[in-house]
């Protein structure tokens, strides 16, 4: 027996008997003991050491013995409580029942009648405690038990307890009090305003995951949750259960609601509603596809972002709250093994592409790509044994898996099609395809022999429907395989060229076009990109439906609608929880655009690690994940990720890039070659240098990569006008970030003596930010664009002039430019005209002294620019009218909300948000204090005090 079992039983004599362990958690352990004093058997749960150190023994007590008052049918009540040291405990009736959990990892999708009856439970539970201002703060389905056929909640007064009068998520010793998974907005933001719809959003979160099978906000950290509690809308229940009842739908996501005024009042209330909301009659397939429809095309709802400074980063895996059981509708492709005498290299992964893409039209089959499950090569994914091939498919919940061998001799080819039942471990079925060398290629025969399979596989109302692949070219079909292999290993080049090919040999290959228009917004050619995109949406109806979903929220990417991209990617992945392409388009979302939400890294790295979760070797998520590890100082990480983009991408440029980011990072800029470095590929020397500079992370290598740039010989040609350009305004942002404004003022003077005109624009912004030695330049670059009447004015020297009019504080001039801008964005209704006006008249209402409606308006102001617009132009990205916004926040005494969005001025995104970055860090140093959060205003001002110092 241990040392701390002795010490329990001590502490525990002589009222209880301690008998065996019944039950282990993060944050207790559960005893089964007997109360030698009333005789009966009890549960004991033990705090964990980690927990029970940052308990106040006294107030634990105190709250136990409130929370004991409770006496309901449906609540396990608390007998007693106590400790010692770090011996902390509380005593409950012995429930021999199962949890909800333990029912859900059984049967993770629950009958209406019995989520309704589970809820009305629970419900009462709850009123009962409200009624005595008591507060749960912990509804999971880990504290919903069952007895005798009835749904009871343990651990009242348990969070309350630990918590003490606030939410705080974290104990002193970093150990994460609360759930995330089923937490509260306000909860999760560590507010201090938390009542009885604290616990009606979390048991909204529990029916959800009744109905849907997971819950409604997951992620790889607890930062990711809880960002997902803060801003994202739950995904439609009714596109994973479509049986679910329209009302019903609108009940939980009621209960979800953001905003606690926008809940249900009571627990009873959301029960009756519940109750009403099934009696509407299942919607029949018509109208529940086109209500799905119209789901997909509504905006977002998201809320303010207040997420608590300091988060564990722990681990949760996104696989684990699926369905334990393999489902019969997915089905693994491996590539097939290669035999015989003519050369057929490659062919094998050609086939199971093939195969796949058969799969995506054959309702309502799922395919999952064998060669993403291994992490392997294609070769050697082809070889798997039977075992290790069964054994994969079932971790991914796949029934079935698909193999074969393609047999290649001079004049033919035979190709061998296995169905194998994973989880009956056996053969189910066999079919084989052969012809002649010229006459056929090696994956359509593959397609004749799986059709004959789909045939007798597929349900009676399934479909089999392969002429969309069957018939077409076989080089248009050759060459889309290829691009796909290319995409798949972040050839983007090679993949794009062999998808126009696909598309110059058969221009109705919808697939191909999706595919290489993702190619080309990975090469940020968002002119193809578009293009191609919109070829893809033209032939929509030859598209899976999650493709069509992808299609849209692509073109919405590059068009610069962050949040409606974000809605059709959550569509696909909700259409197909085992795609990876969704989740990297979510994560280049974040990473890229800038959408109605805070904590945009962290967001980008859980979509990409989502991906690579589910496509080992996904070299575009892996490319990303290295770059934001090297953003977070994790070394080691990123060095790990850097080996696996290796092994997944050889010998490409993005390998280069990836290669200068880590290592300049890990061991300073004198570790690189950069005059090699930039004769090899300025772009991406540029590219690496924005990355870095970053929150001025790692200034010295920024500076060694951009003057590497700006050094070499233009006379060539080689030199891209916009690389130069660029290098040459991140040295001057650089300067000014640093503190040097005489130094960047020599930089922007030496550009424009050299003839770069566009250089004095510099000094416009650098003067309007408060750099005092650009302000005489400034002015005479704004007498030069202002010679022109602002009545005839169009939005791109507005642009420049409602900035500059706020810096002067010219109330009469701004009054003529937001009459201006407005007279624009009437008539053309686009919405860069839109955000100009609405930035003019925001800055206008402030010279007025009317600070309500300016923050309202740039509150409301969202970046409508492309994702190289955001990049490139200054004003794309609306940094001036951020850093406004946080100022005005943190003197309306908003600080959470003040350090959120100054916090954007960390992100990747432009250059010009380095200009703003010192002033960004006096609002967080500013507004932690007034939080009364030390530590973090501290390292605020350590970062400024490294910036003038660098």
């Amino acid at each position: 027996m241990s040392n701390d079992t002795n010490s329990l039983e001590r502490l525990l004599a002589p009222r209880y008997r301690l008998a065996d362990v019944i039950g282990r958690g993060g944050m207790a352990t559960v005893y089964r003991a007997h109360d030698l004093r009333l005789q009966r058997d009890v549960a004991i749960k033990v705090l964990s050491a980690e927990v029970a150190s940052s308990v106040n023994l006294e107030r634990f007590k105190r709250e136990i013995s409130i929370a004991a008052v409770l006496q309901h049918p449906h609540v396990v009540p608390v007998f007693d409580a106590g400790g010692e040291g770090e011996l902390v405990f509380y005593v409950m009736p012995l429930v021999l029942g199962e949890t909800l959990r333990d029912r859900l990892k059984r049967e993770p999708q629950l009958r209406l009648d019995d989520v309704i009856a589970i809820a009305k439970d629970v419900s009462s539970a709850l009123a009962h405690a409200h009624g005595h201002g008591i507060v749960h703060r912990d509804i999971k389905p880990e504290n919903i038990l069952f007895s005798e056929g009835s749904a009871v909640v343990t651990d009242f007064g348990i969070a309350r307890a630990l918590f003490g009068t606030t939410t705080t998520t974290l104990t002193d010793n970093g150990v994460v009090i609360g759930t995330p998974t089923y937490m509260s907005p306000e909860q999760a933001s560590g507010g201090e305003m938390v009542d009885n719809r604290t616990d009606i959003y979390s048991l909204g979160c529990v029916v959800y995951e009744m109905l849907a099978g997971e819950p409604p906000f997951s992620g790889r950290t607890v930062q990711a949750i809880l960002a997902r509690q803060l801003t994202e809308r739950p995904p439609s229940l009714r596109i994973v259960r479509p049986s679910v009842p329209a009302a019903l739908q609108g009940v939980v996501e009621q209960a979800l609601a953001k905003d606690p005024a926008d809940r249900f009042s009571s627990a009873t209330e959301f029960v009756s509603a519940l109750a009403d909301a099934r009696t509407e009659p299942a919607p029949n397939e018509t109208a529940s596809t086109e209500r799905v429809r119209k789901a997909g095309q509504a905006r977002l709802v998201v809320g303010a972002v207040c997420v608590v400074g300091a988060l564990v980063a722990a681990g949760a895996s996104w696989f684990g709250a699926r369905s334990a059981t393999p489902e019969p509708n997915r089905v693994v492709v491996f590539p097939f093994s290669e035999l015989g005498e003519r050369d057929s290299r490659g062919m094998g992964e050609q086939i199971a592409l093939l195969i796949g893409s058969a799969l995506e039209h054959t309702e309502p089959l799922r395919w999952l790509d064998g060669i993403s499950l291994t992490g392997r090569s294609p070769t050697e994914a082809s070889r798997l044994r039977h075992a290790d091939a069964a054994r994969i498919s079932r971790q991914a919940m796949a029934q079935y898996y698909l193999a074969g061998t393609v047999l290649s001799d001079r004049d033919s080819t035979i190709v061998i099609v296995r169905l194998h039942d994973a989880v009956g471990d056996s053969l189910l079925t066999q079919e084989s395809a052969s012809g002649a060398a010229s006459f056929a290629t090696p994956p359509q025969l593959a397609l004749r022999a799986v059709t004959r399979i789909l045939a007798r596989f597929l349900p009676t109302n399934g479909r089999v429907d392969l002429s969309y692949l069957a018939d077409r070219p076989p080089g248009a079909i050759a060459d889309w395989l290829l691009g796909e292999r290319e995409y798949a290993h972040a050839e983007y080049v090679a993949a794009l060229d062999h998808m126009d090919r696909a598309l110059a040999r058969d221009s109705g290959i919808g697939v191909a076009a999706l595919k290489g228009a993702q190619a080309a917004a990975h090469l940020e050619d968002y002119v193809k990109a578009r293009a191609l995109v919109g070829i893809a949406l033209r032939l929509d109806r030859q598209l899976p439906l999650r493709h069509r979903a992808l299609a849209r929220g692509m073109q919405q990417f590059m068009n610069g609608a962050a949040d409606s991209a974000l809605e059709s990617f959550t569509a696909a992945r909700t259409s197909d929880t085992s795609w990876s392409e969704p989740w990297m388009w979510t994560g280049e979302t974040y990473y890229h655009l800038l959408p109605a939400t805070a904590r945009l890294d962290a967001l980008a790295e859980d979509a990409f690690g989502r991906a690579v979760q589910l496509n080992v070797g996904f070299a575009p998520a892996l490319f990303h994940l290295t770059e934001l590890a090297v953003l977070r100082n994790d070394f080691s990480n990123a060095r790990s990720l850097l080996d696996r983009f290796r092994r997944a991408s050889p010998d490409s440029d993005w390998v280069f890039q990836a290669e200068l980011t880590v290592r300049c990072a890990a061991n300073g800029p004198a570790d690189i070659d950069w005059r090699s470095a930039a004769d090899r590929a300025s772009g991406r020397v540029v590219t690496v240098a924005e990355v870095l500079a970053s929150g001025a992370r790692h200034p010295k290598c920024a500076r060694s990569a951009l003057d590497a740039v700006l050094a070499r010989d233009t006379a060539s040609g080689e030199m891209n006008f916009l690389n130069r350009w660029t290098a040459l305004e991140g040295r001057f942002y650089l300067a000014v970030s640093q503190d040097s404004a005489a130094s960047a003022a020599r930089i922007a003077d030496s550009a424009h003596t050299a003839g770069v005109q566009a250089a004095i624009s510099l000094h416009i912004f650098s003067a309007a930010a408060g750099a005092r030695e650009s302000e005489s330049r400034a002015d005479s670059a704004m007498s030069s664009l202002a010679a022109k009447p602002i009545d005839r004015m169009q939005t791109a020297r507005l642009r420049y002039m409602s900035l500059w009019m706020w810096h002067k504080k010219d109330i009469a001039r701004m009054d003529s430019v937001v009459k201006r801008t407005r007279s624009i964005a009437d008539s053309s209704r686009l919405a860069p005209d839109v955000a100009v006006y609405a930035a003019a008249t925001a800055r206008l209402a402030l010279l007025r002294g009317d600070s309500a409606t300016a923050l309202r308006l740039l509150r409301e102001l969202r970046p409508s620019g492309e994702p190289g617009g955001v990049r490139w132009d200054p004003f794309a990205g609306l940094a001036a009218e951020r850093i406004l916004l946080a100022q005005l926040l943190l003197a309306r005494h908003e600080p959470r909300h003040a350090i959120e969005t100054a916090e954007l001025f960390d992100s990747p995104h432009s250059q010009i948000h380095l200009l703003y970055l010192p002033a960004s860090l006096r609002v967080r140093e500013a507004a932690a204090a007034e939080l009364g959060d030390a530590a973090a205003s501290q390292a605020y001002a350590s970062r400024l005090r490294a910036l003038a110092h660098p």
